[in-house]
Parts: structure tokens; C-alpha cells; sequence
């Protein structure tokens, strides 16, 4: 509920300040009153067209979440966990790693043969993860990040 309302938030917000506000009627001076009602009002209508879309599409919603959760975490996971547990990680390595399980996901997903077979995440986790080691080891980490490793294993 902390993400739903969270997000509910955030776009009434952009709608009213950013489009009303500042395309519709930029330089012209708006009360905060109007704007918070207008914010109420787009609250609203945002909640009312989301949960209609929620009830019409509930497994399309369920399916783009674990998509979504798939792509995220085969792309960031691997890179993340490596960035904070292993000195060796390089800015390449990251981006390799990155790439790698975002296009990884893309394709397991949309390759029916693929998809019954294995859910995506988990191999295009374990590729961003051989991808983000192997560029890293191709590439060289800047002396301040061994520094900094070097720091905090003493600290231990």
C-alpha cells in the first residue's frame, strides 16, 4: 500500500505541477489552493482508472509485475551484489552486466520455447553475472575503489 499511494502521489503531482502548471499555464501565478484541488482531482481519477485497469487486466498486471521484478533483478541484482562484495568490479563490468540481463530477460521472455522451459530471471541472472565478472576482469578498477576495499577489510 506504501508503493501504491506513494506512486499515486507522485503522478498526480507530475500531471498538476508539471503539465498544468508549467505547459498549460506557465507564467501565469496559480493559488496552492487551486492546485491542491486539482491535485485531489487527478488523485481521483488516477485511482479510479487504476483499479479499473486492475479489475479488467488482473493478469496482465500480475504477468507485467513479475516481468518488470525479472528484468530488475537479473540486470541490477548480479552488478549490486558484486559492486559491494567484490573489489575487482569496474564500471565496464557493471555496464556489461547491466546489458546483459536486461537484453538476456527480454529475449527468454519472448521466446516461447525458452520461457516454458525456465523463468527468465533466473538465467539472465547468472549471464549479467559471468558478463559483469568477465568485463571486470577484462578491465582494470580505479586504485580509489581497491582503496577503499583495502580500508574497510582493516576495519573489520
Amino acid at each position: 500500500m506504501s508503493t501504491a499511494d506513494s506512486q499515486l502521489l507522485v503522478a498526480a503531482s507530475a500531471v498538476v505541477r508539471d503539465i498544468y502548471e508549467k505547459i498549460l499555464h506557465r507564467g501565469k501565478n496559480i493559488s496552492q489552493k487551486k492546485l491542491v484541488l486539482l491535485s485531489r482531482f487527478v488523485l481521483i481519477i488516477l485511482v479510479f482508472t487504476a483499479l479499473l485497469l486492475g479489475l479488467l487486466a488482473s493478469d496482465l498486471v500480475f504477468w507485467l509485475v513479475l516481468f518488470a521484478w525479472a528484468g530488475l533483478g537479473a540486470s541490477l541484482g548480479p552488478t549490486s551484489i558484486l559492486a559491494l562484495y567484490w573489489s575487482r568490479t569496474t564500471r565496464s563490468g557493471i555496464f556489461a552486466g547491466i546489458l546483459t540481463g536486461t537484453i538476456v530477460t527480454i529475449i527468454w521472455y519472448y521466446t516461447p520455447l525458452l520461457k516454458s522451459a525456465l523463468y527468465e530471471l533466473v538465467p539472465a541472472f547468472i549471464l549479467s553475472l559471468i558478463a559483469t565478472i568477465g568485463v571486470s576482469y577484462l578491465t582494470q578498477p580505479p586504485q580509489r575503489t581497491r582503496d577503499f576495499f583495502k580500508v574497510m577489510k582493516n576495519q573489520q
